[in-house]
């Protein structure tokens, strides 16, 4: 129900992304037990900073870093405030907690993030949820049709609050950890904040 009232916080804001809860397994020694991961694209780490060199040439050199870095934290502050507000507004005795701004390919490729998990809740928002779900929509016409003998449930809202099949989805567009050359595209600088 958290992520479901952070990804309602997030469609608020306009953010583009997905939410979700991770609890690591009982035998998995963490200092935190549950997590709430709120993931938006970062629309001022998408842009690339050659791009707008007809823009920034007109700004002093000294100051052409702001343009880019200024707006780029003050986004990810707007994902904080999201995460907190869904915690202060959902959990009555919340004592505190530690807030991380990762990015997302860092998060998707250690075992411990991964394997030793719980991941739940996944709640995609915005052009997000567009693309998921219209992929989502293509495997069950696919499937009708004959299909390849996908794993889909006959409730596709279950398909599409999976989290191990939204991952995978991710991976496909390319937001994944960028240290092998197979694993993320040419230009990829993970968006995901």
């Amino acid at each position: 129900m958290l992520s479901s009232y952070a990804a309602q916080l997030m469609e608020a804001d306009r953010l583009h992304g997905f939410c979700f809860v991770r609890k690591p397994w009982k035998e998995i020694p963490r200092y935190y037990r549950n997590s709430l991961f709120i993931c938006a694209l970062n629309p001022f780490r998408v842009a690339v900073a050659e791009r707008a060199n007809a823009i920034t040439a007109q700004i002093d050199s000294d100051k052409r870093s702001e343009f880019f870095e200024m707006p780029e934290m003050a986004f990810d502050g707007r994902v904080v405030r999201i995460a907190q507000r869904a915690v202060k507004d959902c959990l009555a005795h919340h004592t505190g907690g530690e807030l991380e701004t990762p990015y997302w390919g860092s998060i998707v490729e250690t075992s411990s993030e991964v394997v030793y998990t719980h991941n739940f809740g996944f709640r995609p928002t915005g052009m997000l949820r567009e693309a998921y779900t219209s992929y989502l929509n293509e495997r069950f016409a696919i499937e009708a049709a004959g299909g390849w003998g996908d794993d889909l449930s006959v409730l596709k809202i279950n398909n599409v609050n999976n989290w191990l099949q939204a991952w995978e989805f991710m991976r496909m567009c390319g937001f994944a950890q960028s240290g092998t050359e197979a694993d993320a595209p040419e230009d990829s600088d993970d968006q995901l904040s």
